[in-house]
């Protein structure tokens, strides 16, 4: 019931300046907080963490034209990107919700 992304995304901001990185991990599990601010506001080391996340969601949008089943499309993310930093139910929920969209923009 609280939005995370609240005050502009602040929480996000606040735990990826301070290196709180199961904190960033845990707020970016909401779609409502920017991924993008968690990247402007890392730490220089903690920056290819979050980039994953970014290609991670590129490759599941180009995958989508192969019309996969999400089980399949999550194993070819872990075969992609074996160093991503996120977690399987991570990688589950952004495939479920790139599908989501892309079959809403249908």
């Amino acid at each position: 019931r609280v939005d995370p992304s609240a005050a502009d995304n602040y929480a996000v901001r606040w735990a990826a300046s301070n290196g709180h990185l199961a904190v960033v991990d845990r707020l970016l599990e909401d779609s409502r907080v920017d991924v993008a601010v968690a990247i402007e506001n890392s730490r220089p080391e903690h920056l290819k963490r979050f980039e994953c996340r970014e290609r991670l969601t590129e490759i599941c949008i180009a995958l989508q034209a192969m019309r996969l089943p999400a089980w399949v499309t999550v194993q070819i993310l872990d075969e992609a990107r074996p160093w991503s930093t996120l977690r399987l139910h991570s990688k589950w929920n952004l495939v479920c919700a790139v599908k989501h969209f892309h079959d809403k923009r249908k």
